[in-house]
């Protein structure tokens, strides 16, 4: 029981941690400082693989824990290039599309 508890945990955190840290490396990385981004690259793999290791019952079979770590790592490119277009802004939706996949392509800045 307490194995399933900490799986979620671990699981719900990894999710979080990583949905806010694209987030704001997508709005406020442009001229940040380096160490936040170095920082997260070392927290964030190990929240994920922890949740990945001790899962729950929400992630029982090798499958789900792979589409969960894809999904993690998908889900950072796609928050932090959302962030990044709303930083720049656009005019249309048609920059908005632009500024999105040239995000994705090179990153928020």
């Amino acid at each position: 029981m307490k194995a399933d508890l900490i799986g979620h945990v671990l699981a719900f955190s990894a999710l979080i941690f990583i949905a806010s840290g694209a987030a704001y490396f997508g709005v406020a990385s442009c001229g940040g400082y380096v160490w936040h981004k170095q920082m997260f690259c070392y927290v964030a793999p190990v929240i994920a693989i922890s949740a990945v290791i001790v899962p729950g019952n929400r992630l029982p079979s090798f499958g789900s824990r792979v589409a969960f770590l894809l999904a993690l790592l998908v889900g950072y490119f796609v928050i932090e290039a959302v962030g990044s277009m709303i930083y720049f802004g656009g005019e249309n939706w048609r920059e908005y599309g632009n500024l999105f996949i040239r995000a994705l392509e090179y990153g928020p800045c």
